[in-house]
């Protein structure tokens, strides 16, 4: 018989690591296995038992072991289907991008659509490469510049988006003056 190690669907994600897989045959002596890819070309073996295989594309793989003395044959099939899910991300500044006099600091927010824990957010400041990682996504700015903000979900799929934040540097104009000595 043939056996997986552990389960035998899995699902990729956003990281870009494949699916591994590992099958065994009850039967060692002279046996040789091979793993075949969903349109049966062979991509791991052929090998004795155990025998491992990391697929990065969904479909079913089969793995068949074949015994040499005999030419009898045993399989199993895995699936592997993928994540189809891609997160949105939201910032969302109440006050705006902009750094005024009156308004020194800004909070900044990062929303998104996914709903697979555990989710991650991360700002950036692009000027001086400093990196936080808010429970909650929250971010407040005092300096002007760029910031990258990134949101990752638990299916390790990132969505990023840069945002420019400006300082207003226009003076205040004086209107009038009155009841002001001379000199």
């Amino acid at each position: 018989t043939v056996s997986i190690v552990g389960v035998s669907t899995k699902s990729l994600n956003c990281s870009g690591a494949c699916a591994s897989f590992t099958a065994i045959s009850s039967t060692t002596t002279n046996v040789t296995g091979v793993w075949l890819d969903p349109s049966a070309t062979p991509i791991a073996g052929p090998s004795a038992t155990p025998l491992s295989m990391c697929a990065g594309a969904p479909g079913t793989y089969t793995v068949v072991f074949t015994n040499g003395v005999n030419g009898c044959t045993n399989s199993q099939t895995v699936q592997v289907t993928a994540n189809a899910t891609i997160p949105t991300m939201t910032i969302n500044s109440p006050n705006g991008y902009t750094l005024t006099c009156s308004q020194p600091t800004l909070v900044m927010n990062i929303t998104s659509s996914a709903t697979l824990a555990p989710k991650s957010y991360t700002w950036i400041n692009v000027a001086t490469s400093t990196q936080v990682t808010p429970a909650s996504g929250g971010y407040t700015v005092t300096t002007p510049g760029q910031y990258i903000a990134i949101f990752t979900d638990g299916n390790f799929c990132a969505v990023s988006q840069t945002i420019n934040v400006m300082r207003d540097t226009l003076r205040p104009l004086v209107n009038g003056l009155s009841n002001l000595p001379s000199n």
